[in-house]
């Protein structure tokens, strides 16, 4: 079994008509809804190795921006 790290991502996302939500999807298959809006803050579970993190920002239309990162644990 792998060992698990707890590892804290934070951002910011901004819309003319606001942010609805920010949720995050890792390639564990882990995935979560941010706290906050237009400063989010999400605590995920990192593995040892590559960690692909996409972090997803809906507006009050649905509409959805996104970024991806990759985390290292070694």
């Amino acid at each position: 079994m792998h060992k698990r790290h707890q590892f804290t991502v934070k951002g910011t996302a901004k819309d003319p008509s606001g942010i609805a939500k920010v949720t995050w999807s890792t390639n564990a298959g882990l995935s979560g809804t941010a706290s906050g809006t237009t400063e989010w803050s999400a605590s995920i579970t990192l593995y040892k190795g590559n960690n692909t993190i996409n972090i997803r920002a809906y507006d009050s239309g649905n509409n959805m921006a996104w970024r991806s990162i990759i985390v290292v644990r070694k």
